[in-house]
């Protein structure tokens, strides 16, 4: 279907640019894990940014990540991902004051 290529055609586009945002950081993958991370919704628009992790932190973050597992073990995916979410917002907001 014509409008299924053209939506994975646009999504492509959206990907490299996210990969060329990071590219420009000029990030050593040797050192550090990096991402970034786009939030939107309809009241606020878009938030993102860009994270660096040095890779000996990686450690620490697992541990919580156990944590924060345990912690919503009983919870549907979807309960999870809108926790996440709401946090990953706020801080987000956070940062942008």
């Amino acid at each position: 279907d014509e409008h299924i290529l053209f939506d994975k055609f646009l999504n492509a586009i959206h990907e490299l640019d996210n990969l060329n945002d990071i590219y420009l950081q000029n990030v050593d993958l040797d050192t550090e894990e990096v991402f970034k991370l786009e939030i939107t919704q309809p009241q606020n628009g878009l938030s993102n940014k860009i994270i660096r992790l040095p890779k000996p932190k990686t450690e620490r973050i697992l541990d919580y990540e156990k944590k924060l597992e345990a912690i919503f073990s009983k919870e549907q995916g979807s309960t999870k991902i809108a926790i996440l979410a709401n946090l990953l917002k706020k801080e987000l907001d956070n940062e942008g004051k």
